[in-house]
């Protein structure tokens, strides 16, 4: 999960982004958004806390929405340029 994360950071580094967004540097935000998301998913695993589907765990936590509507923000900001 790190490896795309890191695929999806040099997407966003490349040159050609500036063209297509109106603020690429907004994409940051999402970018760490996923890995502070991914993180958490991996201590809730590693305490026992996660007994089901990780994207059924997702769906109830509240930190997990807190982070999808930031990672949103930001791909919301870069596309809009708020």
């Amino acid at each position: 999960s790190v490896a795309a994360v890191m695929v999806l950071a040099l997407y966003v580094n490349a040159p050609e982004q500036a063209v297509r967004y109106a603020q690429p540097q907004a994409l940051w935000l999402m970018l760490m958004g996923l890995l502070a998301w991914q993180f958490r998913l991996w201590l809730a695993t590693s305490r026992g806390l996660m007994h089901d589907d990780p994207l059924v765990y997702a769906l109830r936590d509240r930190s997990s929405w807190a982070l999808i509507g930031l990672m949103g923000l930001g791909f919301g900001t870069a596309v809009v340029g708020w």
